[in-house]
């Protein structure tokens, strides 16, 4: 009797374990609208099975924006609005160059904004109007996929949770980036942005080849590994005179401070 509760049990486990990584793909269509509008999430692309998703997407949940979504020419007709957080896991838009793509907006509200979980692709030509997004996912061992294509993101980039952060291109944001834990891998790819922040936790940053063009750095508690060049214009000095603030155990091959500002180190920094 005991053998199989035991047996039982595990395949239990088993199952809600299955459950609680199972995924979805839900399909935005119907044009311009809010993300929290089930009406405009179904299961297959354009609705073309009348069937609505059972709900809004989650953080287990796949989302799709294709030229089957129904946006038209106008800004109008084409924007997708976050009025709260909103989740998703994988997060694509794959509308080509003969579909309209969408604008995505937050109406300028800081607590609107989208959590996801797992990779990011965005097609050439959306717009992205988002005050804050977050990437994390709690898997240390997982990896993000950040690709936007060219598209400037219009906000600022909170890297949450644990896990691997890992750019497939080049990435262009006018507000901030924050890392709260876990790993940035830029691949090589070009960072350009606001300004970089982190303090409490600790956070490692493998630049590699890539040229990182910031207006303030400040990575207290990150180990950085860089043999290109950190490019420091010092402009929106948000926290003060201080430029360039980083700890011990960083590798640079060169930082260039364009427009002043303060340098503070913790031990020793070493350069190629």
């Amino acid at each position: 009797m005991k053998r199989k509760f035991t047996l039982l049990f595990t395949l239990l486990l088993g199952i809600l374990a299955f459950n609680t990584k199972a995924q979805n793909t839900y399909y935005w269509f119907g044009g311009t609208g809010n993300w929290s509008d089930i009406n405009h999430w179904s299961l297959t692309s354009g609705n073309s099975g009348a069937v609505l998703a059972p709900q809004v997407p989650t953080a287990l949940d796949n989302v799709v924006f294709d030229d089957n979504s129904g946006f038209g020419t106008t800004t109008a007709s084409r924007t997708v609005t976050f009025t709260a957080v909103s989740y998703a896991n994988d997060f694509s838009v794959l509308t080509t160059a003969s579909g309209n793509a969408p604008v995505f907006t937050n109406n300028g509200h800081n607590s609107n904004f989208p959590y996801l979980k797992g990779d990011f692709l965005l097609s050439p030509n959306t717009v992205w109007n988002v005050r804050h997004i977050s990437f994390g996912t709690t898997d240390a061992a997982e990896t993000v996929s950040i690709q936007t294509n060219g598209v400037t993101l219009n906000g600022s980039i909170y890297f949450a949770d644990a896990g691997i952060k890992s750019l497939a291109g080049a990435l262009t944001a006018t507000g901030v980036v924050w890392s709260a834990t876990g790993t940035v891998n830029t691949n090589n790819h070009t960072l350009y942005i606001e300004s970089y922040f982190n303090v409490t936790t600790a956070v490692t940053l493998n630049f590699g080849n890539s040229e990182i063009n910031v207006g303030q750095f400040v990575a207290s508690n990150a180990v950085i590994n860089s043999s290109n060049i950190i490019i420091v214009r010092g402009s929106n000095l948000t926290s003060g005179p201080l430029a360039f603030n980083v700890r011990n155990n960083s590798s640079f091959n060169k930082v260039r401070l364009m427009a002043g500002g303060n340098v503070r180190t913790t031990g020793m920094l070493s350069t190629n």
